[in-house]
């Protein structure tokens, strides 16, 4: 007592390191800044920030290989369930890319890359596939650029699906089958109404439906950014050169959203898409439905 520290480095936490993780979540659900974390904590601002750079290293380690692509096995069994809807029974997850805000760069070449035409904003991409109940199985490294297709081909996913019998679902801003593409794969889109004119009914019919469908990842995303880091913007991006790494950051929120979605799926397993609902209706309708024929017995071709 009444001695002084002859270094000036700050003085170590008044808490032991089994809370560091509860700190660390606790900003990333939050995602105050440092000096008012440091006010809630009472710990000094550079020991806060040294707390947080090793505690997401450690997590994201310790995370990072949890969410796994699941086997030709496991996949094949997620067809012809109660999930898809008539015409879609091949589909077996849906992919969707997400933008996460950054602070506007200093550089002004830097500001070009990160600049979101779609969000008129700075942001980095990561892709996000899903089964058809919610639950993760893909995420991609943040990425400089947010356009999903040029995403979509940077990661070479579609290789994953040359050859197999599942599918994959997505919004109109992909393209899952070029014209150049000698295999095929299961890949089923929106329609897009052409430039000066506007769709039929079964286009119309086949967009309401995939719509139907495709919304899981969505409320996939939105588990994820429940964590205030993702949502927000997020100031510890320094491309690439920050202390505290954003692919840390997204190994470990993304892993914790899939934990949550596991608990409690976006979709229980008896539920059903509306064709079900439908057929079951006409099974048991003694009305004038009596051929069992609906507006689902239309037939489409893969986008």
């Amino acid at each position: 007592h009444g001695t002084h520290r002859k270094s000036g480095s700050p003085p170590p936490p008044p808490f032991p390191s089994s809370c560091f993780i509860f700190l660390t979540l606790f900003w990333l659900r939050h995602y105050p800044t440092i000096g008012f974390l440091s006010c809630i904590f009472k710990i000094h601002p550079q020991v806060c920030s040294r707390i947080l750079k090793r505690t997401t290293v450690a997590l994201a380690k310790t995370l990072r290989n949890e969410i796994k692509w699941p086997s030709d096995d496991e996949l094949e069994g997620l067809q012809y369930t109660t999930f898809q809807n008539h015409g879609f029974a091949q589909c077996v997850c849906v992919v969707d890319g997400t933008e996460i805000r950054i602070s506007r760069p200093a550089n002004k070449d830097i500001q070009t890359k990160t600049w979101s035409g779609k969000k008129k904003q700075n942001s980095l991409n990561t892709m996000i596939i899903t089964k058809l109940n919610g639950e993760i199985i893909y995420y991609s490294p943040l990425r400089v650029g947010a356009h999903d297709l040029s995403h979509w081909k940077e990661l070479n996913l579609r290789s994953w699906f040359i050859g197999k019998p599942y599918g994959i679902m997505g919004d109109g801003g992909f393209t899952f089958n070029g014209k150049k593409d000698t295999q095929k794969i299961n890949g089923y889109k929106p329609h897009k109404r052409p430039k000066g004119g506007v769709l039929n009914d079964d286009q119309k019919y086949w967009n309401t439906k995939i719509s139907e469908v495709r919304v899981v990842v969505e409320n996939a995303i939105r588990v994820i950014k429940t964590f205030k880091i993702l949502s927000g913007v997020f100031r510890h991006w320094r491309y690439g050169r920050g202390e505290i790494k954003g692919d840390d950051i997204l190994a470990i929120c993304v892993t914790l959203a899939n934990r949550r979605i596991k608990q409690t799926p976006l979709r229980s397993d008896d539920w059903a898409a509306s064709d079900w609902h439908v057929a079951f209706e006409d099974l048991t309708d003694e009305g004038p439905h009596q051929t069992g024929e609906t507006s689902s017995d239309v037939e489409f071709e893969h986008q």
